[in-house]
């Protein structure tokens, strides 16, 4: 099995502009390293920091729009302008939140349940 060539550093959740970091084995904090960040979203809905690695959404994400992303991230020497390790493709799942309030087809419903009626007994 390959070394994992970037972890996970931290995340920042329900907030306006969530972000999280990704950190490489290689980068020794010295500056030499530079992290890229590539498929999709990548320099419109997401941007990273080539010196630190966060990354940040740049809009708020609906998961209604789209539930997934996939990304892929390398980090490149400074110096040479090489690859110091392969890329690492990774998955931003969008988590769910009630932000559409429910909608009926009439404002006011009319039912009624017979005496006796069984537990889950169906109304409409």
């Amino acid at each position: 099995m390959a070394p994992e060539t970037f972890r996970k550093r931290r995340r920042v959740e329900r907030s306006e502009n969530p972000h999280f970091a990704l950190h490489s084995n290689m980068d020794r904090d010295d500056g030499n390293v530079k992290y890229v960040l590539t498929g999709e979203g990548a320099g419109s809905l997401f941007i990273i920091d080539e010196k630190s690695g966060d990354i940040h959404a740049t809009k708020r994400l609906d998961r209604e729009e789209k539930a997934m992303y996939t990304l892929h991230a390398k980090v490149i020497d400074r110096r040479t302008n090489r690859e110091m390790e392969a890329d690492t493709e990774f998955n931003i799942k969008i988590h769910d939140i009630n932000d559409n309030e429910p909608k009926f087809a009439k404002e006011i419903h009319f039912a009624s349940v017979p005496e006796m009626s069984e537990v889950d007994f169906m109304l409409l």
